[in-house]
């Protein structure tokens, strides 16, 4: 299977659903670590392949070694080292002989942490990875390195085999190359190998004795241990200030219930869960299964596309700048960064804030308006959904504020000078294109929220 980029991207993480680890791992050192011949090889996994034959090298120990050989990436005789945990090491702990002929030597894995504690007080290998790199008697320096780390064991299923139905685990891994690793440490000991990987050279703990070593019990067969919901998530949805709709993420109806914490089943209407206030950030579902009823919680998306978050506070237009002018991060907790420049042409103190000083709000609003619609035409089209999201954010969250109770009050819409192409960048400046249809949408729902659709809009009808 080759490696296609992404642009000039290539991935250094890759699965098994269309071929094996195995198979993609040569073009993975390839395209990120290079394609020298290494002189080392150190491999190890929690579990490797059951059996017990002593006439016969690893399978799959072999077929890594082969297949990096075949691929140019090792020489004829490296030096290679297997790492087990010595009271489980399966099909390891029978063919140590067939090991050492093949010039591999079976070390029990170091862990650097828990180093001169016996072994019963040390944590066990579970990490799978494979470990290649360049030395030289001249140089500490471990060159040209590439570490594998993935979630399947060295077993066929795990490494040899393409995800399937039959004889295949679903596994998953990560190529890196890494940079200034060191063999002994002798220069930078933090860079030491030992101390990034469970791998140590001390001579006194390569095991020859088959009787240091145990195969331990077979990989569990496990039941399912999870069941996913007929519904994996719903969409928040506003009828009212006291209710809500759940809109669940498909059209088909299925035979499940939601739940309220007390224990009452939700009503539905028109395939929608009515929920009252305040807003839910997972709901208990509940559906029948093998004549057995099981549950579980399912995630929902709030009406700002968040997945099961915290709700959002209300805002007053003083907060509000904070969280649009940060964009595209969010503002620092210290709220000092990021403030618009204070250019109204009011001295201050002179305008204070409350509901009854008109001034302070048409300034304060103008203002936001005005460098709103001076960022958001440098906002680059790859970051546009994402800052109409965040408009939308802010100004929902403001609904209750004093300024907007004060234009509601005098009937004018103060959003609207955000519809003028002139406050728009180039590629959202009409529904010509999509990311003018969302904005567009954007202020609809906003105005319909805030409830401005319907006053008078500043400059007139037409601009």
């Amino acid at each position: 299977m080759k490696i296609k980029p992404d642009g000039n991207i290539f991935s250094r993480f890759f699965d098994n659903r269309a071929d094996s680890l195995i198979k993609q791992l040569p073009d993975l050192v390839k395209t990120h670590a290079g394609s020298i011949k290494r002189n080392y090889l150190g491999i190890g996994s929690g579990f490797y392949e059951g059996g017990n034959s002593t006439n016969k090298m690893p399978k799959v120990v072999s077929e890594i070694e082969t297949v990096l050989k075949e691929a140019g990436l090792l020489i004829k005789e490296p030096e290679k080292d297997i790492y087990v945990n010595p009271m489980n090491c399966q099909a390891i702990s029978s063919c140590i002989d067939i090991l050492e002929q093949n010039s591999w030597i079976v070390r029990p894995a170091f862990d650097a942490l828990c180093e001169g504690n016996n072994h019963q007080q040390q944590r066990l290998l579970h990490a799978k990875f494979i470990f290649s790199a360049k030395g030289s008697s001249t140089s500490d320096e471990c060159k040209s390195s590439w570490l594998y780390l993935g979630s399947g064991n060295l077993t066929s299923p795990g490494f040899l085999n393409k995800a399937s139905l039959n004889g295949g685990n679903l596994e998953a891994g990560i190529l890196f190359s890494p940079k200034d690793l060191n063999w002994f440490g002798e220069e930078n000991t933090e860079q030491c190998i030992s101390n990034k990987l469970p791998i140590n050279w001390d001579d006194e703990r390569i095991i020859t004795d088959t009787a240091k070593l145990c195969a331990g019990d077979e990989m569990p067969e496990h039941d399912s241990q999870f069941l996913a919901a007929p519904v994996s998530y719903f969409t928040l949805s506003i009828i009212d200030e006291a209710t809500y709709a759940l809109k669940p993420c498909f059209t088909d109806k299925q035979d499940y219930q939601v739940w309220f914490a007390d224990g009452e089943a939700c009503q539905m209407e028109n395939d929608l869960h009515i929920w009252p206030s305040p807003a839910p950030r997972q709901v208990k579902v509940s559906w029948l299964s093998d004549k057995q009823i099981l549950s579980s919680y399912v995630p929902v998306f709030d009406e700002f596309g968040r997945l099961a978050a915290t709700p959002l506070p209300e805002i007053e237009i003083d907060d509000a700048w904070g969280l649009v002018g940060a964009f595209p991060v969010l503002p620092n907790d210290s709220g000092d960064d990021n403030q618009p420049p204070d250019d109204s042409g009011v001295a201050e103190g002179s305008i204070k804030p409350n509901a009854g000083n008109s001034d302070y709000h048409i300034n304060k609003m103008m203002q936001l308006i005005e460098h709103i619609a001076q960022k958001q035409t440098a906002i680059d089209a790859v970051n546009w959904a994402q800052w109409c999201y965040r408009l939308e954010q802010v100004f929902c969250l403001m609904g209750k504020s004093e300024a907007i109770q004060y234009f509601q009050g005098i009937k004018v819409n103060p959003i609207s000078p955000l519809w003028a192409k002139p406050f728009r960048p180039d590629f959202a400046e009409d529904t010509h294109s999509d990311a003018g249809r969302l904005y567009e949408e954007l202020l609809c729902k906003i105005e319909m929220t805030l409830k401005l659709t319907d006053l008078l809009k500043l400059g007139g009808e037409d601009e």
